[in-house]
Formats: C-alpha cells, sequence, structure tokens
C-alpha cells in the first residue's frame, strides 16, 4: 500500500533514539487502513499519533 509506505518513511524522519516502538507504527497503520488521515507529532517521550477525520460539512 503507497499510504503504509508513506508512513514508514514519516515514521524515519520523525524518529531519533528508540522512540519509535511496534504500537506506535501499529496504530499509524490501523488509522489508515481505515480511510483517515495520520498526523506525527514528535514530542519530549517519543511521537504522538493522531487521526485526522474529514467530512463534509452539509448545508
Amino acid at each position: 500500500m503507497c499510504s503504509i509506505f508513506l508512513v514508514y518513511t514519516i515514521l524515519a524522519i520523525f524518529a531519533r533514539g528508540n522512540f519509535m516502538d511496534e504500537k506506535t507504527i501499529q496504530a499509524a497503520e490501523t488509522i489508515l487502513k481505515q480511510g483517515h488521515r495520520v498526523e506525527l507529532i514528535p514530542v519530549k517521550d517519543g511521537i504522538k499519533v493522531i487521526r485526522v477525520r474529514r467530512e463534509e460539512v452539509k448545508k
């Protein structure tokens, strides 16, 4: 999948030291498989995974 490759690329960019673990990677993959976007934010203790949902606003 193209989107999972993108996650691994972004994780490689943000990963410093041993911050990335299998649980974080799995969380990002699960969100992408559901069709949502993922935001990865580097924080003091590692990387925070944020699910970004987009919905159409009804008029």
